[in-house]
């Protein structure tokens, strides 16, 4: 009896040869590939299965040992520490005030303080982040050199993350640092800025936003007036009054007419209520809301006619906001409206307030 070895089964034919061996390798290829989309699926079901069963073990002791701090803590693992490491933090973010102390304290009674500075040296993006993120809420201020020169680097996430950091440990020292490079970069996200500045008290960075506001380029400002809506202070609203020129650009005029708080710009804001860019005479109207006085009816009522529909609603909402004006009045005014979208958009208003006062 003859028996096949090698490849004798193969056919003698060349073409079919080459078909048959594609197709085994073809079919090889395959089981390797499920193989491995098995295994990977494993792996991150028992990684998954390792985080939940860590939770269900530290989370309860966390959040005990916060409470009382003569609770008895178990030893870090090393295999742990990054991961109560991540809890922790995720707990921090999730509370304020003498919470957020006592949680500081519980990181630095587990060491996570060491943990994050090893963290923060690594190679890898996702370390470095957790690393610098838990060096903040520990308020380790001796890595404040390497977080500065992290700030510098090109990776626009890691130097922001770096930026709030240094801002959470010392807002008033790292004031000069976020007024310079949220000028000179593009790439932080404003809305993420006012975020970080939101964080901490505002007040601690109006002297170099001053200074920052006096020194700046037009294409910087915009940037700038971002945080100057946050930042109280004679000086900060000084600085506003020649940015409201009709002359000036209309990022600059949004900018500026947004952080206006005061009603000594009153004049200036209402010269603005026919700038050809209806983007400004949105902000006029909501700038109107937050300080205008009884006579400024007449001229949002104006607005209640505007071509675009954000004027209108921004204009219906300063009317319907102005604790000046009876109701009753605002009533008889939008009864006695010609115009149909005018009407329309004060009715919307007025009950959206009314709605608030209710709740």
């Amino acid at each position: 009896m003859a028996f096949v070895t090698g490849f004798d089964f193969l056919p003698g034919d060349p073409l079919l040869r080459a078909a048959v061996l594609s197709g085994l390798f073809i079919a090889a290829l395959t089981a390797c590939l499920l193989v491995a989309i098995l295994a990977v699926r494993l792996h991150a079901a028992s990684r998954t299965a390792r985080e939940a069963a860590l939770q269900r073990r530290w989370l309860p002791l966390l959040l005990a040992a916060q409470d009382d701090a003569a609770t008895d803590l178990p030893v870090l693992r090393r295999g742990e520490r990054k991961a109560v490491l991540v809890l922790w933090i995720h707990l921090c973010e999730l509370v304020r005030g003498r919470a957020r102390d006592r949680f500081r304290a519980l990181g630095l009674r587990l060491g996570l303080d060491a943990v994050a500075r090893r963290l923060f040296s690594q190679s890898a993006l996702r370390d470095r982040l957790i690393g610098i993120a838990a060096l903040g809420r520990l308020g380790c201020n001796d890595c404040w050199g390497e977080l500065a020169e992290t700030v510098r680097q090109a990776d626009p996430v890691l130097s922001f993350v770096a930026m709030r950091v240094l801002l959470q440990l010392d807002p008033r020292r790292a004031a000069p640092l976020l007024m310079t490079e949220m000028t000179r970069r593009s790439d932080w996200p404003m809305r993420s800025i006012v975020a970080a500045v939101a964080e901490v008290d505002p007040s601690l960075l109006a002297a170099d936003l001053t200074t920052a506001l006096r020194m700046a380029r037009d294409d910087q400002l915009p940037r700038l007036l971002a945080v100057a809506e946050m930042a109280p202070g004679d000086e900060v609203a000084a600085l506003l009054l020649p940015l409201l020129d009709a002359k000036q650009p209309p990022e600059i005029l949004i900018g500026a007419l947004k952080a206006t708080r005061e009603g000594r710009a009153g004049e200036m804001v209402r010269a603005l209520a026919g700038h050809e860019d209806w983007r400004v005479r949105v902000q006029v109207a909501a700038a109107l809301g937050r300080f205008g006085r009884v006579e400024d009816v007449d001229r949002l009522v104006g607005l209640l006619s505007d071509a675009q529909w954000w004027v209108r609603y921004r204009a219906a909402q300063a009317l319907a906001g102005m604790t000046a004006v009876p109701t009753e009045r605002l009533q008889a005014l939008c009864a006695a409206l010609a115009d149909v979208y005018a009407k329309e958009i004060l009715t919307q208003a007025l009950a959206e307030s009314a709605l608030r006062r209710l709740a």
